[in-house]
């Protein structure tokens, strides 16, 4: 923005999220869009190209290292870049050596971007996965985690149906993040622990309003989610070691087992303990199979009682302020949606999460104290006149006396 100019800048941008160091540890947040818009306030009008070529180019390529020759690609065919197309191949091939092939087909991918974009999903949407499609994924990971796997897979698919049974005006889109999250909550804990989750958001459906969308059971949804999956070492690894993840690794790097390629994980961890008041914190290199026995130990959470105390404690505290929700008064929706959107801030590492932890139940105090004046000023104005008559004539006796 120091440079640009709307006389003379012309300008090519991703606008796929690529976070930095800060947002990943949850100190700061941006909008790609919101970026690409001021952006554009400062080129030449009609010369300013935006698309989210990290997606595509990780459908496409299996990996986002090629989106910047992609982009090159769209720059060149837009006409921005005052080179013939021979001598920037013959740069192209001059810089990447072996991977020549690849990069000159993303680079001829960014020039078909130009001319036919519908090609790339920019017109027709990307599909969307089912209700049903998204229980039977789940239910067929569950099958395969564990020596009970079929049994938790058959309640699971049970419990869907009799919980979204009783949720029938629910969006789709609100089901299908229901139905994976009490896929993790399972995953997390137990059928017990999934049961916990389904029962709260099912309740608070049950008194919420549609003509609101249902927005407090949505929060609800997400948010009790959140604090119930503390990523313990237990559950990270269950994240370290599940099919999904694989599936999704050998898509990427282009991994064939088939012919015979392989890849290697070396897990990188830090686990924190405390044991009689002190902090024992370390630097764990992990290997697959480490993760995998380890995904097994949930019997360590009740060995360590004080094992994230703080997240349990703050999963508890939210737990029964969903237990405690009350929606059947159009005046408290507002103040019932911002408490149950209050775990939303609550990213980052440990050092950055615990502040943020305390600052939403401080919040939350304070939208309490707002609920708890609320109901006393509408019982005062629900006293009978005769009542209100009596008060003021003993009010005005005292005065006299």
């Amino acid at each position: 923005l120091r440079v640009a100019s709307p006389h003379f800048t012309h300008a090519v941008v991703n606008i796929g999220k690529t976070n930095t160091i800060m947002s990943l540890l949850g100190r700061e947040d941006f909008s790609p869009e919101e970026l690409a818009q001021r952006i554009e306030k400062q080129c030449r009008p009609g010369q300013f190209f935006s698309f989210n070529v990290g997606d595509l180019c990780e459908r496409l390529l299996d990996s986002k290292l090629y989106a910047n020759i992609m982009m090159l690609g769209v720059a060149y065919q837009l006409g921005f870049i005052p080179v013939s197309y021979k001598s920037l191949t013959w740069a192209i091939r001059h810089a990447v050596g072996r991977e020549f092939e690849r990069n000159y087909r993303a680079f001829n991918i960014g020039r078909k971007i130009v001319l036919r974009p519908d090609l790339f999903g920019v017109a027709a949407p990307r599909e969307v996965e089912t209700v049903e499609g998204a229980i039977e994924r789940k239910a067929k990971i569950l099958q395969v985690s564990s020596a009970w796997g079929r049994r938790n897979a058959r309640e699971y698919r049970a419990m869907c149906k009799d919980t979204l049974a009783q949720m029938p005006q629910l969006d789709d889109a609100a089901k299908r993040d229901y139905v994976i999250r009490l896929f993790d909550a399972i995953q997390w804990g137990t059928l017990v622990y999934g049961r916990g989750y389904a029962t709260r958001v099912v309740r608070t459906y049950a008194q919420d309003n549609p003509e609101r969308a249902f927005a407090v059971t949505r929060a609800v949804i997400w948010n009790l989610a959140k604090v119930m999956m503390i990523k313990d070492e237990v559950y990270v690894a269950m994240m370290y070691t599940s099919p999904e993840k694989y599936r999704r690794d050998r898509r990427r790097f282009n991994v064939n087992p088939a012919n015979g390629d392989k890849i290697k994980y070396l897990h990188l961890n830090r686990p924190e303990f405390e044991i009689a008041g002190f902090k024992l914190r370390f630097h764990l290199k992990g290997r697959d199979w480490h993760m995998r026995i380890l995904r097994h130990c949930r019997w360590l959470r009740t060995l360590l009682p004080g094992w994230h105390a703080r997240e349990k404690a703050f999963r508890d505290w939210y737990m029964r302020l969903v237990d405690t929700c009350e929606l059947h008064e159009p005046w408290l929706y507002n103040l019932w949606l911002d408490i149950m959107r209050s775990p939303e801030p609550v990213t980052g590492f440990r050092e950055v999460r615990y502040p943020k932890m305390e600052a939403a139940q401080s919040r939350v105090k304070e939208l309490q104290r707002a609920i708890a004046a609320g109901k006393a000023d509408s019982q005062l104005r629900n006293i009978p006149r005769s009542v209100s008559l009596s008060n003021q004539v003993i009010g005005a006796f005292r005065g006299s006396a």
